[in-house]
């Protein structure tokens, strides 16, 4: 399903997976060329947005939107793809997959390489009020 609607419009061999997740859903979004320095930015970027609700609020949807409304520069460079048990089994031409939940007051991204091993340590990221 997922391959089809991918299939020349961009290399898959670079592109990795953001799935956003809270306790009712999850919300996939693929982006095109991303290695983690990119990765990384982007997810500041997105908890950096006019339209991100505070952490304490996060919902994996609205997260979603303001990740690709903080990150979009092109067409076709992401993808919004729907809940992760509709694209699970199409990942295979995923590099790496992006797990972004909240934990207590901050952001974490779960880096997953290709044969599903974590490969680096947790991303955290933290809301901080500065007077």
């Amino acid at each position: 399903m997922m391959g089809d609607a991918l299939d020349g419009v961009y290399d898959m061999d670079e592109a990795s997976l953001f799935v956003f997740v809270d306790d009712d859903t999850t919300s996939c979004i693929i982006v095109t060329n991303c290695n983690n320095d990119k990765a990384r930015s982007m997810v500041s970027r997105a908890l950096a947005h006019v339209s991100s609700p505070p952490i304490q609020y996060y919902n994996a949807d609205e997260y979603a939107a303001a990740f690709i409304a903080a990150n979009k520069r092109r067409p076709f460079d992401m993808l919004f793809v729907g809940p992760y048990d509709d694209v699970a089994s199409d990942i295979a031409d995923i590099g790496t997959i992006y797990e972004i939940a909240r934990h207590d007051n901050s952001i974490c991204v779960l880096p997953v390489n290709a044969n599903g091993d974590v490969d680096q340590e947790v991303w955290e990221f933290r809301s901080q009020i500065l007077h």
